[in-house]
């Protein structure tokens, strides 16, 4: 099963969040990986600010399945990485949390489907 095909189930508007983020972030499938995200600041996570924020310090990720290592190669690396896991945005250093996430030899640890972390 292609990774799009089980992150579906998940997110009913999905095809809608594609869209959205294709024109404001990043979306990338293939038979590996299939992930939506966007740059934006950290502040305005931190703080819920609604003040657009120019500097974009933080990649965050929407929905993500399949191979992590793989979804990495298609992110500019920036200074942090946040996702959201039941119900609050999660908050990690890029590079600490890109290490753990692509241990031993690129296999995957976690699947992010659905915005939250299944094992």
């Amino acid at each position: 099963m292609r990774p799009i095909d089980r992150a579906l189930p998940e997110v009913p508007d999905l095809a809608t969040q594609i869209l959205a983020y294709a024109s404001l972030g990043v979306v990338h499938s293939d038979d590996e990986c299939f992930f939506c995200g966007c740059y934006i600041n950290s502040e305005h996570i931190e703080t819920l600010s609604k003040k657009v924020l120019d500097n974009h310090d933080t990649f965050f990720v929407y929905i993500c399945a399949g191979n992590i290592e793989k979804a990495f190669k298609h992110v500019e690396p920036t200074k942090n990485i946040a996702f959201e896991r039941n119900g609050k945005v999660r908050l990690y250093d890029f590079n600490r949390f890109r290490r753990l996430a692509c241990q031993k030899d690129g296999t995957q640890l976690w699947d992010l489907v659905g915005r939250s972390w299944k094992s």
